[in-house]
């Protein structure tokens, strides 16, 4: 388990060698110093210490101290990724815009737009204690299961709770296009499957077909956060667990929200599931309740019906299956090598398999 306001985007079980750019240099740490101390008013940010935060392959993150306090940087990696995400000043914005609004997110406290630190945007963000729970759960008042489903009712709560926010009230009206964005994430994640290399998998071809022909949009539209999950979130400890912060904001945009159901659902992983590796699996233990049980939850908070379900369960699925293949064959650079692990290669099957028998419910 890591703990604090660490995003995470895959697990922990292949851990690239590949540098992404982690190192800040001597002049780049006393830009970033010159500019905080700047910005807070408070000289000793002049001078600071940063250390890397592994776990990750989207922004990079580090932590930042200093006799003023602790501080969050995140930052685009430098290596040569999919063409998605690491939009560092998307997460700028929807976190600024939801600063005022009942979901919790971590304050702002810098943001390099023009790139005059690192060469690239970046920004620096309040540091939020907690828990991320990934392999583990915290211990002490989490192993009963009043803690397990308190925490579960929050997560879902905490998302009901974003999808029924206003974006013209907080101001993120233009902040996507939905409608068409269920088309669109088809598309886009087409187009990153064909050009990853490796073998052909013809489940996910069909499971492709399957989605394309679907043609399901909810006629709901909402702020998504696109990548919600439990170690996406930091959590307050105690007696009573709750949502400290949400991270993890560069997919966010405007569209279906029962896309973020879903993939939230896909990541719930029961005890019955295939293994994905690569992701927690810790609402495998007993006291969790099942996905069944948090889409009804859903349904009450948001106060809509969840329709086509399996539709969005199977898009998850899809989605999962191309980031296996990115890092099988980003593994497979690293250690100059034209085959992928294998159980990596097997997991894009098996997860393409799952997805079409979801999509056929």
């Amino acid at each position: 388990m890591r703990e604090d306001n660490v995003p995470t985007q895959k697990g922990e079980a292949w851990e690239l060698p590949e540098d992404l750019g982690m190192t800040l240099t001597d002049d780049q740490v006393a830009r970033l110093g010159n500019e905080l101390a700047r910005t807070t008013g408070d000289g000793r940010w002049s001078t600071l210490s940063f250390a890397p935060i592994d776990g990750g392959r989207s922004n990079l993150t580090y932590a930042l101290s200093s006799d003023a306090g602790e501080l969050i940087l995140r930052r685009p990696p430098t290596g040569s990724l999919l063409p998605s995400a690491h939009d560092v000043m998307r997460e700028v914005r929807v976190q600024r815009a939801l600063g005022a609004s009942a979901v919790p997110v971590p304050r702002v406290v810098l943001a390099d737009e023009t790139g005059a630190i690192f060469g690239a945007p970046a920004y620096v963000m309040e540091r939020v204690h907690g828990a991320v729970i990934r392999a583990e759960m915290p211990g002490g008042a989490s192993n009963s299961v009043e803690w397990r489903r308190a925490l579960s009712h929050e997560l879902v709560k905490t998302l009901a709770t974003l999808h029924a926010t206003s974006p013209r009230e907080v101001g993120l009206e233009d902040f996507g296009r939905p409608r068409g964005y269920v088309e669109r994430q088809i598309r886009r994640w087409e187009g990153q499957w064909s050009r990853l290399d490796g073998p052909a998998v013809p489940e996910m071809a069909a499971l492709l077909e399957g989605l394309k022909a679907a043609r399901v949009e909810s006629a709901h539209a909402s702020i998504l956060h696109g990548d919600y999950r439990l170690d996406n979130c930091v959590i307050a400890e105690g007696d009573s667990p709750a949502i400290a912060s949400v991270l993890d904001w560069e997919m966010a945009t405007l569209g279906d929200p029962f896309m973020d159901l879903g993939l939230f659902l896909f990541y719930w992983r029961e005890p019955d599931d295939y293994d994905l590796e690569i992701v927690s699996t810790v609402t495998q233990q007993s006291g969790f309740p099942r996905r069944d049980d948090l889409v009804s939850l859903y349904e009450d908070l948001a106060g809509t019906p969840v329709e086509n379900l399996s539709f969005y369960l199977a898009f998850a699925h899809f989605k999962f299956a191309v980031i296996a293949r990115d890092v099988a064959v980003r593994s497979a650079r690293a250690v100059s090598s034209n085959t992928p692990p294998g159980d990596l290669v097997d997991l894009v099957t098996a997860c393409a398999r799952a997805g079409l028998d979801v999509l056929k419910t």
